[in-house]
């Protein structure tokens, strides 16, 4: 049964075995066998038993004492990473799961049948930034990098939103980010959506989201909203934002056109004069000079403008512009709504905000220099003693002393 909370879980009930199904992970297999997935692809399902052999290994011991071996196949061989069960249990909802005490999942019971250690096979990760997230929650400060490249951020962020470990990498997150940060709304690094999504930086994915919302445009072919060159389905970003970011453009768009729209209606009405001198002709100028600029720019064709970005809208609009024939009935400074059709555009511009991470975020928004223990330490709350406890010993245990 599928399990949101848990990052996509669904237990195969032939075997008791535990899936992780998510959109997101691509696996490194292009073998027709896909181990039962629902989905007919290969889904990222850890298995026990190895399937694949690989000439070239690679070693890596981030847990001397470490009780399980992860498996992690690339195009360069094979990773074995030795971890330990209980950090991973610990940091990872989705480890907590399939390998936790009191999981029934048939990993978790090969586990603790183990007297050797265990190895899971896992599908569809980077494995340097695999190991690079594993050394921060074994804290092996020595071995994290300080300095990552932006391709490894990425990749790192996938780790994290797979196995939901992002809050055990925070604070880490802003070294690694350093050197990156200037360029998070640069469409030549569009990632940075999915990666301040995934390490929960609202810094970055608020106003990052605003962005996408004013240029973003959407590829009618595709069905994809792009953001610059590249689609947001293709850097990973979650559903739920995309459709959000979709809806907010959308209702902006539309308000906009309502409001030009609404001009035309005004000056064609024959009850009405817009004119502030009441003089007619001057507002038939107005509509003929309207209409030749709402058909020329194509207004009346709502889905053109709806696949067009915000800005460029807006820039659309703000290039109309009304011509006079006759100084005799032109009154431009007094009777052009164009300068208060802008401005209704500008306020609906003003009044867009980027998306709360909130909204989107799989658990608690990491705040960094939080205000709520005002500089000092959370308060450890002390509780009276039973008298003539003994220190760390039930009732029971103390009878037999």
């Amino acid at each position: 049964m599928l399990d949101e909370t848990l990052g996509d879980f669904c237990a195969d009930t032939e075997d008791g075995k535990v899936t992780i199904l998510s959109r997101f992970y691509p696996t490194n297999s292009d073998e027709s066998d896909n181990g039962g997935s629902p989905s007919g692809k290969s889904s990222g399902v850890p298995t026990a038993e190895p399937q694949y052999e690989s000439k070239f290994v690679a070693e890596v011991t981030v847990a001397p004492e470490g009780d399980l071996v992860l498996e992690v196949p690339s195009k360069n061989g094979l990773a074995r990473l030795k971890v330990s069960s209980q950090v991973m249990c610990l940091v990872s909802p989705v480890f907590r799961a399939m390998l936790g005490p009191s999981s029934m999942f048939k990993e978790a019971c090969e586990l603790r049948a183990s007297t050797s250690g265990y190895t899971l096979q896992l599908e569809g990760d980077d494995p340097e930034a695999f190991v690079a997230i594993l050394h921060v929650l074994h804290c092996q400060t020595d071995k994290v990098p300080s300095a990552v490249s932006f391709e490894d951020l990425f990749h790192m962020a996938i780790v994290c939103d797979k196995y939901d470990c992002a809050l055990a990498v925070a604070a880490w997150v802003d070294i690694w980010a350093e050197g990156w940060r200037d360029l998070a709304f640069d469409a030549a690094y569009s990632e940075w959506m999915f990666i301040s999504w995934a390490f929960l930086l609202p810094s970055i994915f608020e106003p990052l989201s605003r962005r996408i919302v004013m240029e973003g445009r959407y590829d009618d072919e595709l069905g994809q909203l792009l953001w610059g060159e590249r689609s947001l389905d293709e850097i990973m970003v979650p559903d739920p934002v995309v459709s959000a970011i979709l809806q907010v453009r959308s209702d902006a768009i539309k308000a906009i056109l309502d409001d030009t729209e609404s001009y035309l209606d005004l000056y064609s009405n024959p009850e009405r004069t817009m004119c502030l001198y009441q003089i007619p002709e001057c507002d038939v100028m107005i509509l003929g000079s309207f209409v030749r600029e709402f058909r020329k720019r194509g207004i009346h064709k709502r889905e053109k403008f709806l696949l067009m970005s915000l800005n460029e809208v807006v820039a659309s609009i703000k290039e109309i512009s009304i011509y006079f024939y006759s100084e005799t009935f032109f009154h431009g400074d007094t009777c052009s709504f164009l300068p208060a059709l802008f401005a209704k555009v500008d306020k609906i511009c003003e009044g867009i905000e980027g998306l709360k991470l909130e909204r989107f975020s799989k658990g608690v928004v990491w705040r960094r220099y939080k205000s709520v223990f005002e500089g000092k330490l959370e308060s450890l709350e002390y509780k009276p003693v039973q008298p003539g406890a003994v220190r760390g010993m039930s009732t029971e245990n103390r009878e037999h002393i």
